[in-house]
């Protein structure tokens, strides 16, 4: 069995800003869509694709959602490259839990294609066993669901948005908010963590990994 720290992305070990939101206004530009202010875009940050879509380009028809999505591929592999970034402090808190026993997984909401972008561009891949995306149409509760199962230890989510929080509460898994990310305290209430900053990340780890030592560790069926 082994104990897993199961991380979204962006908003989490991401600082998506710095790349992400110049290639969406790109792409907008490059489907001749309008671009709505920066806060707007990245409120939308952690949303599967067709939900960014949908706000960005709300009563578009597919031709315009499809030449948007391929100008952001083309786009955004330009600005992860040169741009990308960590939140401070994020590889040594993975470095620490590499460690002290636990793998790590990423589950995002977006495309496996950008999550390893990503991850490779921020110097960070080889912290993590798997990387979950949202292929197939698979949810993001499933997927955490089907990484904690195969881990067969503790097993906790890490995360900056609401989907995160209730997606370890539908696995009945505990979560950990982090409150540098994009949802705010709010989004954060139903977490059973809250981390103020990356290097709070292990201490509170290892209170959830001893709190479940001895009871089930195992994610409850989803609903």
């Amino acid at each position: 069995m082994t104990d897993l720290a199961i991380f979204d992305l962006d908003g989490t070990l991401h600082r998506t800003e710095a790349a992400l939101t110049p290639a969406i206004r790109m792409a907008l530009a490059d489907a001749g869509a309008a671009i709505p202010d920066d806060d707007f875009i990245e409120s939308l940050y952690g949303e599967p694709i067709p939900d960014i879509c949908d706000a960005l380009l709300p009563g578009a028809g597919e031709a315009t959602r499809e030449s948007f999505v391929r100008a952001l591929r083309i786009r955004q592999a330009e600005t992860v490259r040169t741009s990308a970034e960590c939140y401070p402090g994020i590889p040594a808190a993975l470095a620490v839990l590499a460690g002290t026993g636990w793998a790590m997984a990423v589950c995002s909401n977006a495309g496996v294609e950008y999550i390893e972008l990503v991850t490779r561009a921020t110097g960070i891949r080889g912290f993590f066993d798997e990387l979950s995306g949202l292929e197939g149409g698979i949810g993001k509760a499933e997927r955490i669901r089907d990484l904690a199962l195969r881990a067969g230890g503790v097993a906790a989510v890490v995360g900056d948005r609401y989907i995160d929080i209730e997606a370890a509460l539908e696995c009945g898994l505990p979560s950990i908010g982090c409150l540098w990310g994009y949802g705010g305290p709010d989004e954060l209430e139903g977490a059973t963590e809250i981390a103020s900053e990356p290097a709070r990340i292990p201490a509170l780890l290892e209170q959830i990994r001893a709190s479940r030592a001895g009871g089930s560790t195992a994610p409850t069926p989803l609903r």
